[in-house]
């Protein structure tokens, strides 16, 4: 059983039947479409945020909280992590559920966006209208389910899309307003992670990047992993792997990627590559 299906405390997982399931490359999420005949079911994760699209039916079921919202074809619901729902289904229903880890998200929060993570959370919808969303829902299941339609560099842009959705439009009003007390602010950040993305190529110590921000190495390591939740070497990796997967679009050699990223040699870029994306720099780029 996949931890994505382990939702504790409630009977989802008999009440309905799974249809299909599909992982993202080392399992970054997962998404599956059920489907549930006439049933009362309970939700709940303690661990995932889950992004619901209804496909077919919905129209004479609804949340025990707010029986007057029905669902229906296209509408969307978020549960975030750890809100528990009931629902009451009264008609056949298909739906897809994408499972978005929360230490994944964060992940690219701290990545793409120049903000603190510990301030993010999301607000629940019901069946909200979103075509965006639904496009974005519907193109990354296919592209996962249909070998000859699975493309790793599109599905990576789809999900970023949602993350962005996600931040503009259902994040907590909070999230960008609020001060929490340590950590960097948010400029630091943006000027950290510039700093950075301008030096890929170079071998940078922590101090260089501790400078552009005036603090002591010692306390931006700290600051730094706390407010975006990994190590500053952790987070130029992942900076340098982003930029290696552009890069791999485009007709440049790997030795020329491998420098121009700022790993050591081309084996170095190879390994790590793998052991982050789950598939060599070859393999990525045939599949691009």
């Amino acid at each position: 059983m996949s931890d994505y299906e382990i939702l504790e405390r409630t009977n989802f997982r008999k009440a309905v039947r799974q249809l299909a399931s599909q992982n993202s490359t080392r399992d970054e999420f997962q998404i599956s479409r059920w489907q549930v005949s006439k049933n009362s079911v309970d939700y709940y994760s303690d661990q995932y945020h889950t992004l619901s699209l209804y496909i077919r039916g919905g129209e004479n079921s609804y949340r025990a909280d707010q029986k007057e919202v029905r669902g229906g074809a296209g509408k969307i619901c978020l549960m975030p992590k750890a809100f528990q729902s009931s629902w009451c289904i009264n008609d056949e229903i298909d739906f897809l559920h994408l499972y978005l880890p929360d230490e994944f998200l964060r992940k690219k929060i701290a990545l793409n966006f120049d903000m603190d993570v510990r301030h993010f959370e999301l607000r629940e919808q019901l069946y909200a209208s979103d075509a965006r969303l639904q496009f974005l829902l519907q193109s990354l299941f296919l592209n996962l389910q249909d070998e000859a339609l699975s493309c790793q560099l599109r599905r990576e842009g789809w999900v970023l899309e949602i993350v962005n959705i996600l931040i503009e439009n259902y994040a907590a009003s909070n999230f960008q307003a609020n001060s929490i007390r340590g950590g960097l602010t948010p400029r630091q950040i943006k000027n950290a992670r510039q700093f950075m993305t301008e030096n890929l190529e170079a071998s940078l110590s922590l101090e260089q990047i501790a400078s552009e921000v005036n603090l002591s190495a010692f306390h931006f390591q700290r600051m730094f992993k706390l407010s975006v939740g990994i190590s500053p070497a952790n987070f130029l990796t992942l900076m340098r792997l982003e930029k290696a997967k552009r890069l791999l679009k485009t007709s440049l050699s790997l030795v020329e990627i491998s420098t121009i990223c700022g790993f050591s040699h081309q084996s170095h870029m190879s390994s790590v590559f793998k052991r982050c994306v789950g598939t060599t720099p070859k393999n990525y780029r045939l599949n691009a």
